[in-house]
């Protein structure tokens, strides 16, 4: 790590933008990796497991992801204001590594538990799996928000220049792929439909490689000297406000909120699209599982391929929005594809222009969101990420509710049965339903409200980054 040589303040505080090393950039975005292997899990495996292979009425599942989603909405901005709290563990180990490093083993695990209940009866046992299915997803959620808030935190803080942003969004976004083609290619080749138990082995051995990731991880997410001495001397030391002060101050900034709506969209596409995977593999391709993994194999392929197009536009433009808005639109079009596809092949070339559409959307995220939050230290004079991410997340994990809602409803108004291979044609269409055309109309509502209302151009985000510097923060 270097910085420009300033002296520090009478504070002991360094005023510069701090230029890491690319290892230290390599290794924090080793935790993109980690979040993205949970982020396809739990999208593509839980419902379809539940559903299809322990045969849990689909109104149960739903009511187990509100529920799950409801925890979630508690807990996550509870959690980031509980972690922007001053502690003794600031001055020594940093305001987020800690949390980090606390959450990342029970979070691992919990998808072994999730995939592994002891009652497996749903005529017997019905109420006992569905109590299990909302322990253990509210246990992955809490290890899993202590862990993704203070990571995504981490990075408008440290990563300070527009072009280390840059780079380390798109960078996080390629190895966070690797996480997707951890968590997309290999359980498949694990699993076999029918068998219960191979999803329970499916989820161990992923749960040992998703270890190996966070250990790379933890160069990259500790904090420097410098930061931590900021920590301690400005952040420590101020009142801290009420926790629903500081979400109804989050709520109020538009910007930020403009930020989480659109990403709020994107997730649902990229939920419904996940959640649908085996679906559209067991009932419309009546393939075996395995064909999931050139599936999402070549969405990997798309969307790590076209990261450095994406990059070479955010450059070209400079201009955070405008590539947002551009990456979305991209994102839409490319969803519409999975509407048409009619035999494995068209599937495949499908797949792999939705993988393209899903770099388009996410590779600008994090400097779209970084400058959102450079925005909400200048209006509050101090920096709670935590409790920003925390918001964030209680938004998006509605995305997981609308997911539920949307599957629950085409399948029964369009009578999908679970327990038969050959589905009417009408429940077909309602696999394309729920993959895509309903998830393209939201996105659609999105991109217009995001286009119209964001309001963070090129030229203003340039004179937040200077605010910041003559502010100290």
């Amino acid at each position: 790590m270097n910085a420009n040589n300033l002296k520090p303040d009478s504070k002991g505080i360094e005023h510069t933008v701090e230029k890491h090393s690319n290892k230290t950039v390599v290794s924090y975005c080793f935790g993109n990796s980690l979040i993205e292997i949970y982020n396809v899990m739990f999208g593509t495996y839980v419902f379809f497991f539940y559903e299809t292979e322990i045969g849990l009425y689909v109104w149960f599942i739903t009511i187990a992801y509100v529920i799950y989603s409801l925890w979630n909405s508690i807990n996550d901005p509870l959690l980031g204001y509980l972690f922007d709290k001053p502690n003794r563990l600031w001055k020594r180990w940093g305001k987020r590594f800690p949390w980090m490093v606390i959450a990342a083993i029970p979070w691992v695990f919990s998808m072994y538990f999730i995939l592994t209940p002891p009652f497996t009866n749903p005529a017997e046992n019905t109420l006992l799996i569905f109590i299990w299915m909302v322990i253990w997803t509210c246990c992955f959620d809490t290890f899993y928000s202590m862990f993704q808030n203070n990571h995504f935190s981490l990075f408008a803080d440290k990563f300070r220049s527009d072009d280390e942003r840059r780079k380390t969004g798109s960078l996080g976004w390629a190895l966070g792929m690797c996480g997707t083609a951890i968590g997309g290619i290999i359980p498949p080749l694990l699993i076999t439909y029918g068998d219960i138990s191979s999803y329970s082995f499916m989820g161990l051995i992923i749960a040992l490689l998703a270890l190996v990731f966070f250990v790379l991880a933890i160069p990259g997410i500790r904090e420097t000297k410098n930061m931590i001495n900021r920590y301690v001397i400005v952040d420590m030391h101020k009142e801290k406000e009420g926790f629903f002060s500081v979400m109804k101050k989050a709520v109020k900034q538009k910007n930020f909120m403009l930020f989480v709506f659109l990403t709020f969209l994107g997730d649902v596409v990229f939920n419904c699209v996940l959640a649908s995977i085996h679906y559209f593999v067991k009932y419309t391709i009546r393939a075996p599982a395995s064909f999931a993994t050139p599936l999402l194999a070549l969405t990997i392929i798309g969307s790590i391929a076209s990261v450095p197009l994406f990059l070479k536009l955010m450059r070209k433009i400079n201009d955070n929005k405008k590539v947002a808005i551009i990456g979305s639109t991209i994102f839409l079009l490319t969803l519409l594809t999975l509407i048409f596809f009619w035999d494995p092949i068209t599937f495949l070339i499908c797949a792999f222009l939705f993988g393209i559409g899903v770099s388009a959307f996410k590779t600008p995220r994090f400097p779209v969101l970084s400058d959102t939050l450079d925005e909400t230290v200048i209006k509050t004079g101090m920096h709670q990420e935590s409790v920003y991410m925390g918001a964030n997340t209680f938004f998006q994990r509605f995305s997981i509710i609308t997911q539920a809602i949307i599957f629950a409803l085409a399948h029964v108004l369009t009578g999908f049965d679970p327990n038969i291979e050959s589905q009417t044609p009408l429940a077909l269409f309602g696999i394309r339903m729920q993959a895509a055309i309903i998830p393209a109309i939201f996105l659609f509502i999105g991109i217009i409200v995001f286009a119209k209302y964001y309001d963070l151009t090129a030229e203003k985000t340039k004179e937040n980054k200077q605010k910041l510097k003559e502010m100290g923060l």
